[in-house]
């Protein structure tokens, strides 16, 4: 399921996805989040660390 993201979320790092048509956000709270560029939804988010997330890396093997 997929939704419009209107809230606003205290982002600290972001990173494009392989073919630009995706972002994760790392945040404050300690949770990442999916969101497709075109529309501006959010796809995905989840509880990822206790504290704030301040760098993300991707993988070239796409495995995580």
């Amino acid at each position: 399921m997929t939704q419009l993201y209107t809230d606003c979320i205290s982002g600290l790092c972001v990173k494009f996805l392989p073919g630009n048509h995706h972002i994760i956000v790392g945040a404050r709270d300690g949770t990442v989040s999916l969101f497709a560029l075109g529309p501006g939804t959010l796809l995905q988010s989840y509880a990822a660390h206790e504290g704030a997330i301040w760098a993300l890396a991707i993988r070239p093997d796409r495995r995580g």
